[in-house]
């Protein structure tokens, strides 16, 4: 399991799923699993190696399997100082869903309801003869 920074300086941003492979000749199990990092600073990082426990069939011995260490290296954006600073873009207006009209649509119809009975209501007690 893997927490959501690696070091101070390298931050885990996305953990995907974990892709098997099997070769069924050779009776071997080959996993892969995409891991999208980051780094604010810019510099020269190591990603410590990384240990895994894996077991064989039908054995209770635990076996680790250890990656090598990674060089990351971050380099700053370049920028053009003289250059005028631009606004950011406008928002984009999102079309509304279905989804999201249907709870004010449903309670629309339901205060037309409520308006139409209480309607019948006033004028059926209007119309009522007094008993006498």
């Amino acid at each position: 399991q893997l927490a959501d920074t690696i070091t101070k300086n390298i931050e885990i941003i996305k953990v995907g799923k974990i892709d098997t492979l099997n070769d069924k000749q050779n009776n071997v199990n080959t996993y892969s699993q995409n891991i999208t990092i980051t780094s604010f600073d810019s510099g020269s990082f190591v990603i410590p190696s990384l240990k895994f426990l894996y077991l064989f069939k039908n054995d209770t011995t635990k076996n680790y399997a250890e990656t090598e260490s990674l060089n990351l290296e971050v380099r700053k954006v370049a920028t053009n100082k003289q250059a005028d600073i631009k606004d950011i873009k406008d928002i984009l207006n999102v079309p509304l869903t279905f989804r999201e009209i249907l709870p004010y649509a449903l309670g629309l119809i339901a205060l037309i309801v409520i308006i139409y009975l209480a309607i019948r209501y006033w004028l059926g007690r209007l119309h009522q003869k007094p008993s006498q």
